[in-house]
C-alpha cells in the first residue's frame, strides 16, 4: 500500500497547491485607523460621559451702581426750570448751584398775593391779642404780690403769653417764605460728579421725583443683580460669573469677569426696591465685584458709566454629564413610582 492511498485526493491535491505559498488577506492601512480612532473616540465619549462634569448656568440681568451710593436731589418746591448750571458728567462740589426753579406760585400771583394777605391779617389780629394778655398779665403781677390770686393761674396766663408770641415767630417765617417763593436755585449737597440727568430746561417738577443723581468722585462701579429666588438656590460668595453689557455687545465687544460680595437675606419685590428695570417676580439682590472699571472698545479702554444694564451669567448645580443625561430618566421614573 503507498502513502498516497492513506490520504483523500483532496488532501494530496491541497498539498501541492500549498507549494505555491500561503494565503495572505491584505487590509488596507487607513481601514485599520479608521477602526482603532473609531474605538478611541467611542471610549473617549464614555469616559467623558461617566467622569466629566457641568454646570447649571442662569442668566440673570441686574445694572451697574455706585459702590458709595448715589445721592438723589429733590427740589424743595414744585415750579418749572428756568436755568441749569451743571449738565450730565460734570463735576460738582457741595453747595454748587445745580438750578434755578421758578416757583409754581409765580404763575398765580393773585393766590400768592391772597396767601400773604391772609397771614398779614393772622398777625394783627394775635398781636391785638397779645398786647390785652401783656396789660391783662402786667396787672396780675400786683395781685400776686398780694396773694390775691394763685401762682398756678399766673404760670397760666404766662403761657398763653409764650404761645401768642410763638405763633407770631411761625407767621413771620411764613410770609418770609412766601415771598421768597418767586423763584430759588437748587444747590449740590455733596461733592461728585452728576450721574444722572433727569430733567431738562423749562419743565415743570415736583417733590415726588428727583431732579439729578450724583455720585462720588474717585468710587468704584459695582453690579447689582436681581436673582429670582428659583435660580437663586446655589448662589454663594466669592462665587465667579460673567458679566455682559448690554450696551456693548458682547459677540463683538466680549465678556467680563466679576465676582459675588453679598447676597440679601430678605426677598425684594419691584415695588419695593427702586430701580431702572423691571422683574416681575421676587428676587434676591445680590452684589458683585467687578474685575475692571472699563471696557475694552477697539482697543481703546472706555470707564463704565453708572446705571448701566448688564446681564449676567451665574453657575447653578454642578453634576457629571452622565447624571444630566440620565435626569430625565429619573424624573419620569419617580413620578411613576409615586
Amino acid at each position: 500500500m503507498n502513502n498516497e492511498s492513506l490520504f483523500r485526493p483532496e488532501v494530496i491535491k491541497h498539498k501541492s497547491l500549498a507549494q505555491l505559498g500561503t494565503v495572505s488577506i491584505n487590509t488596507p492601512f487607513p481601514l485599520k485607523f479608521i477602526a482603532y480612532s473609531i474605538t478611541i473616540i467611542i471610549l473617549g465619549i464614555i469616559l467623558f460621559i461617566f467622569f466629566g462634569e457641568c454646570s447649571e448656568k442662569f442668566v440673570v440681568i441686574g445694572c451697574l451702581n455706585d459702590q458709595q451710593g448715589v445721592v438723589s436731589v429733590y427740589p424743595s418746591k414744585s415750579g418749572v426750570i428756568t436755568h441749569i448750571y451743571k449738565a450730565k458728567g460734570e463735576q460738582v462740589k457741595q453747595g454748587d448751584a445745580i438750578f434755578l426753579i421758578k416757583s409754581i406760585f409765580d404763575n398765580y400771583p393773585n393766590h400768592r398775593d391772597t396767601i400773604l394777605k391772609q397771614l398779614n391779617e393772622r398777625k394783627k389780629l394775635i398781636i391785638s391779642e397779645l398786647d390785652a394778655k401783656e396789660k391783662q398779665f402786667n396787672k396780675l403781677k400786683a395781685l400776686l404780690l398780694k396773694k390775691y390770686i394763685s401762682l398756678d393761674l399766673y404760670n397760666q396766663k404766662k403761657q398763653e403769653i409764650s404761645e401768642l408770641q410763638r405763633n407770631i415767630n411761625l407767621i413771620e417765617v411764613e410770609i418770609i417764605r412766601h415771598k421768597q417763593e418767586k423763584s430759588y436755585i437748587v444747590y449740590a449737597p455733596v461733592d461728585g460728579f452728576i450721574a444722572a440727568a433727569i430733567f431738562k430746561k423749562g419743565q415743570y417738577v415736583n417733590l415726588t421725583k428727583p431732579l439729578i443723581k450724583i455720585a462720588p468722585i474717585q468710587s468704584e462701579l459695582i453690579a447689582n443683580l436681581f436673582v429670582p429666588v428659583n435660580q437663586s438656590g446655589f448662589l454663594h460668595k466669592k462665587s465667579k460669573i460673567t458679566i455682559r453689557y448690554d450696551a456693548y455687545p458682547y459677540k463683538r465687544f466680549g465678556n467680563y469677569p466679576a465676582v459675588i460680595e453679598s447676597i440679601d437675606e430678605s426677598i425684594l419685590t419691584d415695588a419695593e426696591d427702586e430701580k431702572s428695570i423691571q422683574i416681575g417676580q421676587p428676587y434676591y439682590k445680590v452684589t458683585a465685584k467687578l474685575a475692571s472699571q472699563y471696557v475694552n472698545i477697539y482697543g481703546h479702554q472706555k470707564k463704565l458709566q453708572q446705571g448701566m444694564t448688564i446681564t449676567a451669567i451665574v453657575e447653578g448645580s454642578k453634576r457629571k454629564i452622565w447624571q444630566w443625561v440620565l435626569d430625565p430618566i429619573f424624573s419620569v421614573y419617580g413620578e411613576l413610582t409615586l
